[in-house]
């Protein structure tokens, strides 16, 4: 019986799919909500599927499914590696992160690392206007202002995993490239100490790709329901 535990069961994942999570953050939200205890069921909208090219160490892939219900809208993501291993982690979106490279550069340029020593919210206009945007590289770190399990706001910053930025191909949409990057916060105070960076469609035009910042924590497959 190909289970939740299985590679294959979650490329089998389709479409319009139920899926309940029961995790502990969920069941919380749940009841808060006046929903009782048995998990909150969401709608599969969306399946962005990210494949590596040849030549990586490992065998990568990752698939993000978009969860619509309870007027939010979450990602489930199921990292794949070597085709066995995985790893599941439930994200919802950084509102303040949205639109292509050029946007980001000027509303949120806290994404991107220095260039030369220099951050892109000092530069003067003309440094600013030569840029080329499609070869910026991210941040290694970033701050966000989160709250606490008491609802008190917290300062969490969140570093780059040793991947680094990965490149890797967009499965179903023409193969358009993508860019990825994992990071962590440290601070066990944290209640979404997980973060993904997703870039869509990174050399397709010269503004770059559609950015997704995306925070969230680990769940585990027991922690997941799916009525396909």
């Amino acid at each position: 019986m190909v289970t939740e535990n299985a590679p294959e069961f979650w490329r089998s994942v389709k479409l319009d799919a139920t899926i309940t999570l029961t995790d502990k953050l969920t069941v919380d939200q749940g009841y808060e909500a006046g929903e009782g205890f048995g998990g909150r069921m969401y709608t599969v909208n969306r399946i962005l599927s990210v494949t590596a090219p040849d030549g990586n160490i490992h065998d990568l892939e990752w698939r993000f499914l978009e969860l619509d219900g309870h007027d939010e809208m979450l990602w489930l993501m199921v990292k794949i590696v070597d085709d066995r291993e995985l790893d599941i982690r439930v994200f919802a979106e950084v509102e303040a992160v949205g639109g292509d490279r050029q946007d980001s550069c000027n509303r949120t340029p806290w994404l991107f690392a220095a260039v030369d020593g220099e951050f892109i919210e000092d530069m003067d206009d003309d440094d600013f206007n030569d840029l080329d945007v499609c070869e910026l590289a991210y941040s290694e770190t970033f701050n966000l202002c989160l709250t606490d399990a008491d609802g008190n706001d917290l300062d969490c910053e969140y570093a780059q995993k040793d991947l680094g930025e990965f490149t890797g191909t967009l499965a179903d949409e023409e193969g358009q490239l993508v860019t990825l990057a994992e990071y962590y916060c440290e601070n066990d105070k944290c209640m979404e100490p997980e973060s993904v960076l997703l870039e869509v469609g990174h050399y397709e035009n010269e503004t770059g790709g559609m950015i997704r910042l995306m925070t969230g924590t680990s769940i585990r497959p027991t922690e997941i329901d799916v009525l396909t």
